[in-house]
This record gives structure tokens, C-alpha cells and sequence, in this order.
């Protein structure tokens, strides 16, 4: 799930690292499924357009608006991508999905700040108290390499179970 809003952008995703990264995760034997931005979904965006980026990926525009579908497409998921954005908190409350939330304290946002953690009563590095083993809140950014350790890791520990 991407975000590409206008407001506080330091929350948004990383087009060109996700992009590789949707490559090496399709190389990897997955088949990535890509939720624009609610805001982006259908605008005339050169992004989604054009699909260079996101080539040999399905761009799921409908999934923005729908969020019934959208919720069904991240429980019956291998695993969901996010960055701080609001699906992610669907995702969040839904024991049967599995999720990695990347850059979970994105610097020079204005809204998802350390005092904001805090405020929540945890501790930066923390996950929720309520989330499963397959759900993880990293604090790395969202770069390539980031992106790829996280995804090895996970596809790791799950097949080790």
C-alpha cells in the first residue's frame, strides 16, 4: 500500500525503492499487488499511467476506494507493505493479516513523531502489544535494502514454523 499524499510528505512512500523492490519480490517466486494512494488512485498520474515502476506488478486502483475489498485483499495476503498512512491501521486490527510496516518514525513528519509514540505508551522500536508474530512495525526507512532484509526475514521465519 503506497502513500503519495500531499500532506506531511515525510510519511510518504518511497516510489523508487518500492518499485525495486516490487521486482526482487516478483523474482522471489510473489506477485505483488500494488494499492495506490486513495488520493492518487485515479488521478492522472504518470505513475500508474505509464506502469514503468511498477511493471510485471498489478496496480489495484480499485482497492484504494473499496474498503471491503481492501481489507479482504490484506487478510488473504502472503504478507502487506506499509508505511504510516491510514490503511495501515486496518491492517493493524486484523489478527489474520500479516503486515510489515516500514519506516514507522519517518523523519521530519509532523504527525507521526517519537511524542506521538510515547502518547501511545510505547517506545520507539516497540511493536503494539497486540500485534501477532506476523505483524511487525519496523523503524527503518523504506529503502531497497531496508525493504528486501525485512521481506527475506519474514519469508524466512514463517516457512520456519
Amino acid at each position: 500500500t503506497l502513500r503519495q499524499y500531499g500532506y506531511d510528505k515525510a510519511r510518504n512512500s518511497r516510489i523508487s525503492e518500492w518499485s525495486q523492490a516490487s521486482k526482487y519480490i516478483l523474482e522471489s517466486g510473489f506477485f505483488p499487488v500494488i494499492i495506490p494512494d486513495t488520493d492518487q488512485a485515479f488521478a492522472n498520474n504518470e505513475l500508474f499511467t505509464n506502469n514503468e515502476l511498477f511493471k510485471n506488478s498489478y496496480v489495484f486502483k480499485e482497492c484504494a476506494w473499496n474498503m471491503g475489498l481492501r481489507m479482504a485483499l490484506y487478510e488473504a495476503s502472503f504478507l502487506n507493505f506499509f508505511v504510516p498512512n491510514g490503511p495501515f491501521h486496518l491492517a493493524n486490527f486484523m489478527p489474520n493479516c500479516s503486515y510489515i510496516m516500514m519506516n514507522a518514525l519517518p523523519e521530519g513528519s509532523i504527525v507521526t513523531t517519537e511524542a506521538f509514540i510515547k502518547n501511545r505508551g510505547m517506545e520507539v522500536g516497540e511493536n503494539y502489544r497486540w500485534a501477532t508474530p506476523d505483524q511487525r512495525q519496523i523503524f527503518k526507512k523504506d529503502t531497497y535494502e531496508n525493504i528486501i532484509f525485512e521481506f527475506e526475514r519474514f519469508v524466512e521465519e514463517i516457512n520456519n514454523i
